[in-house]
């Protein structure tokens, strides 16, 4: 259709713009203009971490982990030196106590334990052509700490760049900055992470406010009553969420099951399993569900499918190429589609029996008559109306789908 190039084109946009957005990211950090922490308030006077005695410098990166680094590499040769500075502290963390970490240019590492406190290794690694480059690249970058009241934040940790000295600017990798955290699983958790992977071994039960740009998210369990995930030209796998906000912008997303979820999408593919109770509006990104109590939300330019819909589905679906139920519950309530410039496909088990209502205007309706019993049917030149009841006369009824679609193809299958 004649809306459909628009679509296309922009589906083939969206990877260059990433590219120039990957490309965008470490150069503001090359030239000295590094992102803006997350944290919204100046923070008071924050102390800076325990520092260990500073590792001698390595050699063409002997001994040196390659992680995601401050800047990201061309395909030339590394820098001749390495440097690196290893931090450590431990908190008490009593029931309730939140930890906040905010950092870019590396990854952090999550692991959850019995001990009531919060222990936190950071890896900072510089790399440079010279001593002195490397050396000055290390002085750059300062993990501050901070603990306050349970009420008030609890403890932050957050990476603080100072200004990249002109004589190291670079298009090679420049510098790291790794955490490794071990907490009890009931702490509240907020992570902020741009250029790095984030990792949760393990499960948690207090909240989890997650939020990656341009790294690879990995959770076990999220089993706490309010978790936020929030990625960004990225990558996640999440094995569990209880109760959770996933907001999905140009990334490949993972949920291997779920209670209640709210996602928002734009320009990802979203695949999920087993959902309870699940809101979505999407765009710009192919979404695969699995089998989803109750479903209800939006979705447009693109591929939507779910295997199984258990009770109910409410969804407005616009520009997409296939919109697909696979299958329903034996007692499924209802099934409401308003549609647009779309195909509709609603198959159901052999044994179905359901009363239903279609409207399809300057659209294809594509029924087994032998299947249903119309009650009224009109139709005209540019639209048509059937209402019926859908089964073989011995089929169990179950509940009612209500279809109205303009420019669409809507069809009823077995």
């Amino acid at each position: 259709m004649a809306t459909y190039p628009l679509r296309n084109a922009k589906a083939r946009l969206l990877p260059w713009l990433t590219v120039l957005a990957l490309l965008a990211g470490p150069a503001a950090a090359q030239n000295g203009q590094p992102a803006k922490a997350s944290l919204a308030a100046p923070c008071p006077p924050a102390d800076h971490f325990w520092e260990q005695i500073p590792e001698p410098s390595l050699q063409n990166g002997q001994n040196g982990q390659n992680t995601s680094a401050g800047v990201q590499p061309e395909p030339s040769a590394a820098p001749a030196i390495e440097k690196s500075r290893k931090l450590s502290r431990t908190f008490k963390a009593p029931a309730g106590r939140a930890l906040t970490v905010d950092t870019r240019y590396g990854r952090v590492q999550i692991n959850t334990w019995a001990r009531n406190e919060v222990k936190a290794e950071v890896d900072i690694i510089s790399r440079a052509d010279n001593e002195q480059k490397a050396q000055q690249l290390l002085d750059m970058i300062q993990v501050l700490t901070q603990e306050l009241a349970n009420t008030e934040g609890g403890i932050t940790l957050r990476t603080q760049f100072g200004e990249m000295p002109r004589e190291c600017w670079s298009r090679q990798r420049l510098y790291e900055v790794n955490y490794t955290i071990w907490m009890p699983k009931s702490t509240p958790l907020k992570v902020r992470n741009n250029f790095g992977d984030v990792t949760i071994s393990g499960d948690l039960t207090g909240t989890a406010d997650l939020a990656l740009t341009y790294g690879t998210l990995r959770t076990g369990r999220l089993d706490g009553p309010r978790n936020s995930v929030r990625v960004n030209n990225s990558a996640a796998t999440v094995q569990y969420a209880r109760q959770a906000s996933i907001d999905a912008s140009y990334s490949r997303l993972r949920l291997d099951a779920g209670h209640t979820v709210d996602l928002r999408n734009n320009g990802s593919d979203i695949d999920m399993g087993t959902v309870q109770d699940l809101a979505v509006h999407s765009k710009y990104g192919d979404v695969s569900l699995g089998t989803v109590r109750n479903l209800q939300g939006s979705t447009g330019y693109s591929r939507f499918s779910v295997d199984k819909v258990s009770e109910q589905l409410n969804m407005k679906v616009q520009y997409c190429p296939n919109f697909e139920v696979r299958t329903t519950g034996p007692n499924f309530r209802s099934i409401n589609v308003d549609g647009g410039y779309s195909t509709i496909l609603l198959n159901f088990p052999d044994d179905a029996g359901f009363l239903f209502d279609v409207n399809a205007e300057n659209g294809k309706l594509l029924i087994d008559k032998r299947l249903v019993q119309v009650k009224t049917e009109e139709s005209s030149a540019s639209s048509s109306e059937m209402q019926g009841r859908y089964g073989t006369p011995q089929a169990k009824s179950a509940g009612n789908v209500n279809v109205k679609a303009r420019y669409s193809s809507i069809s009823f299958n077995r």
